[in-house]
């Protein structure tokens, strides 16, 4: 890749600034909620057929033929989540990319904690405010803009490049991802435009939802009974974290991430009935990972093999709690044949910012249904997302920096196609 190449696209996509960031805009005002994700989808659609691409149009019931990828019937009806995706067909001789984000978002939540309206595209001090802003509206941006911009900059990729917007990330469905994969979508190597901080990640971890539920001898006037119960089971459930964090510590991919400390979330508790009607139930949810290699099912087992020996402890006459789980979960995943492309993301990265990107595990997502239903695609994943903390992904007054992470990652996957793809005049 030559220096006047490079600068041709980096100053391409600084002219379409203001052209992109509206776009961004555009994509967060029409709401895409998991399950009614047709409106921005068509409005995807449009977009790039407008632009010029060849466009397909299709959705996981089509594919899915009345069951779901791990082989159940499918209890979800997927006839109105169209799948997305834009085919660019290069000069040839170059390597091939598929290219993947999600469309769907986690729900708005409370209004009284959103100061922008969440469906509002606000930008405010240079940011664009909005639910799915940084999850996953700019990976459809980064993704589309970055192929447009070299296009608009006169030059021409040598590979295939393949660009997927799917539905069905947030929960764990995975169906669009999947149902790309199993339509046949297949390149040199994978990118899934959904990650943290601008680092790529070669593998995810798996994720599983458990709902523990246990009921206490009735007769209680109040719920201290019931309470210490359900204290014994989140102590337990903390230990087992506790006893976790040495074996995801010593992964070398999440060695130095939140991870180890965070391998089990509990966000939600709850004890007794505000209406007094329930007093010795209690709730325990529990969002465990699964580090690359292991077994989401096994963990499973060993974190219910933990509450039944908690509540045995606890000695009193009554069943032991349930742990229901998701039906829905993504596995862990770790890329294999990698180096190629993580290569070409390094000097992307470092041409484009100046700072070559950090390689480490990533947290759950839609990339393990790229990497294990393609046939052996090797497969990454990079965005500019951030976790736990204000105006973050999943969080009131989502938002996204323009300057600061879109554009950045624009010109990173760019960089990237360039350097993967070929390109000529």
């Amino acid at each position: 890749m030559t220096d006047s190449a490079l600068a041709q696209v980096l100053r391409q996509i600084d002219r379409d600034r203001d052209e992109i960031a509206a776009f961004e805009q555009d994509l967060i005002r029409r709401p895409s909620e998991t399950g009614r994700e047709k409106d921005c989808q068509d409005f995807v659609a449009h977009w790039l057929r407008q632009a010029g691409y060849a466009v397909e149009v299709f959705t996981p019931h089509e594919v899915a033929k009345g069951l779901d990828f791990r082989g159940r019937p499918l209890t979800t009806d997927y006839s109105q989540r169209p799948n997305v995706v834009a085919l660019y067909k290069g000069t040839g001789g170059g390597r091939s990319l598929l290219l993947m984000s999600h469309v769907d978002t986690v729900p708005v939540g409370p209004l009284e904690n959103w100061t922008v309206p969440p469906y509002g595209g606000e930008i405010r001090d240079g940011k664009i405010y909005g639910r799915g802003a940084q999850d996953d509206k700019e990976g459809i941006v980064a993704q589309t803009y970055a192929l447009e911009c070299i296009r608009r900059a006169g030059l021409r990729l040598r590979g295939d490049v393949t660009l997927c917007s799917v539905v069905d990330e947030e929960g764990g469905g995975s169906m669009g991802a999947w149902s790309c994969m199993s339509r046949g979508y297949r390149a040199d190597a994978g990118i899934y435009c959904d990650g943290l901080d601008l680092k790529v990640n070669p593998a995810n971890l798996g994720w599983s939802g458990g709902r523990i539920q246990m009921k206490c001898p009735p007769g209680h006037m109040n719920i201290r009974a019931t309470k210490d119960c359900a204290d014994a089971i989140y102590s337990a459930v903390e230990a087992f974290r506790k006893e976790r964090q040495a074996t995801f510590a010593s992964h070398p991919l999440y060695r130095d991430t939140v991870w180890p400390e965070e391998n089990i979330i509990c966000p939600y508790f709850s004890a007794g009935h505000a209406e007094g009607v329930a007093m010795n139930e209690a709730t325990v949810m529990a969002f465990m990972y699964t580090l690359p290699g292991n077994s989401v099912h096994d963990d499973r087992k060993i974190l219910e093999a933990r509450v039944r020996q908690a509540w045995a402890a606890l000695g009193i006459s009554a069943p032991p709690p349930t742990v229901e789980w998701t039906h829905t979960w993504p596995d862990p995943y770790q890329a294999s044949g990698a180096e190629s492309i993580l290569e070409a993301m390094r000097a992307a990265s470092e041409a484009a910012t100046g700072v070559p990107v950090i390689v480490e595990g990533g947290t759950a997502s839609d990339l393990y249904a790229m990497g294990l239903y393609s046939d052996g695609m090797p497969s990454v994943c990079i965005g500019p997302g951030r976790f736990g903390e204000p105006e973050a992904a999943h969080q009131p007054d989502e938002s996204i920096s323009i300057d600061r992470e879109l554009i950045p990652f624009v010109k990173i996957i760019a960089l990237t196609m360039l350097t993967w793809c070929g390109w000529e005049p």
